[in-house]
């Protein structure tokens, strides 16, 4: 498969309340375009030569089929055993193609690069510099990808990089050059889906916040980082800063929905009470701990729409324009099996019991969405998305780690 660091969609959720619609939380569903795996149709006409091979399999989110094969790979020498790089590799942007290739091999163990012309110079040095960080911040001990490609396929849509797991470009670290040929069409997508969805709005040339609930320093990030795109004086790096940003802040809207008692908790912080009065009722936080999740849900939206309080949620924004590379290193560095995400199925009804155990358990849903929303779908991405936290430098809830921990994610020094 291969994934975007944030696909992301915009539909309405089933979550069902008799409270009005009009100044609450819009119900949207998980990041439904975040696929776990890809197999590309046989290509009849060969017109794409820089594409995958023939119904080659492109792979990210981490599951038992994923994990085995990542670990076949591994056996086979498609990618390498955890192996020891210098501990503190210093980067410097490459001028030239083969400057960038000459740095990975020699630097990064990889044995070979595809696809890349002179005028993709800002994506090879995106993808070095990603995988340099991630071997600083392990210290040099890490598996990495042999192989880097650069390609195109229709079928990826706006997905980012993946891991190829079969065919003839096994063991290969996928690049999508149609993805990064065109970031401003995908910048402007995700901006557009924010704003019809009412999440967002952009008058005269500024970022602004439509919800009275999201924390107004967070946007003031986010239009610091709108208006150096809408300027024009965007670099490479921005713009994929923009894009992962947005995506977070989407996937924090759906967070709500599946956390409320996480946020209903930060409800009784913030005003400092020991109760919580809205309408007719008046709760201690034990007993908003006793109700469903549908039902915190419920209270949750209540409370935003008839406070008069103003209650202001902030969620993490993107702090590196190389989370997808983190995310899928995650991926890499896990060979514990893991059942498939939910975005993997059709319907619930296919779920494997570890999944359906993963999404019953109250504890693990309110934990992984303190991560993200996408954290949530699968405990292989939990753990994907774990890890790319914490190579990302952010301080994760102490709840988060010690899962991470118990599912036994890759051990980051000095974690």
């Amino acid at each position: 498969m291969i994934e975007a660091t944030k696909n992301i969609t915009f539909t309405q959720a089933n979550v069902q309340t008799s409270v009005n619609n009009s100044a609450s939380v819009q119900n949207i569903n998980l990041p439904a375009s975040k696929p776990d795996e890809f197999v590309k149709e046989e290509d009849k006409n060969k017109k794409d030569k820089k594409g995958l091979s023939t119904k080659a399999k492109v792979g990210i989110g981490a599951g038992i089929a994923l994990a085995g094969t990542i670990a076949f790979l591994i056996y086979k020498g498609k990618f390498s055993e955890a192996k020891k790089l210098a501990e503190n590799i210093e980067f410097t942007p490459a001028k030239t193609i083969d400057e960038a290739i000459a740095y990975g091999k020699k630097h990064l163990g990889i044995r070979s690069y595809s696809g890349f012309e002179e005028h993709d110079l800002e994506a090879i040095n995106w993808v070095n510099e990603g995988l340099t960080n991630v071997s600083n911040r392990m210290k040099g001990k890490l598996r990495m990808p042999k192989h880097i490609m650069y390609c195109s396929d229709e079928s990826w849509g706006n997905s980012v990089a993946g891991v190829v797991t079969e065919g003839k470009y096994k063991g290969y670290f996928a690049i999508n050059k149609d993805f990064f040929g065109n970031i401003n069409k995908e910048v402007d997508k995700v901006l557009s889906g924010l704003q019809d969805s009412g999440y967002i709005k952009v008058e005269n040339n500024k970022l602004k916040s439509n919800q009275k609930f999201l924390s107004q320093d967070m946007i003031d990030e986010l239009e610091i980082q709108y208006e150096r795109y809408h300027s024009g004086n965007a670099s490479f790096k921005d713009k994929i800063l923009l894009y992962n940003s947005l995506g977070r802040l989407n996937d924090g809207i759906n967070s709500i929905i599946n956390s409320p008692k996480y946020y209903l908790k930060q409800i009784f912080s913030q005003l400092k009470i020991k109760k919580l009065a809205v309408r007719d009722l008046t709760l201690e936080f034990s007993d908003v701990e006793k109700l469903s999740t549908e039902e915190q849900f419920k209270l949750l939206r209540m409370f935003i729409n008839d406070s008069k309080n103003p209650i202001k949620f902030k969620f993490n924004l993107s702090t590196s324009p190389f989370g997808t590379i983190y995310h899928e290193m995650g991926h890499i560095q896990d060979m514990k099996p893991r059942c498939l995400p939910t975005g993997k199925f059709k319907t619930p009804s296919e779920y494997p019991k570890e999944l359906q155990d993963w999404l019953n358990n109250e504890d693990f849903m309110q934990t992984a969405n303190k991560v993200s929303a996408y954290a949530a779908s699968g405990p292989g991405e939990f753990i994907a998305e774990t890890f790319e936290d914490i190579i990302a430098g952010r301080k994760l809830p102490k709840e988060v780690i010690a899962l991470y921990k118990k599912l036994e994610g890759p051990v980051v020094p000095d974690m």
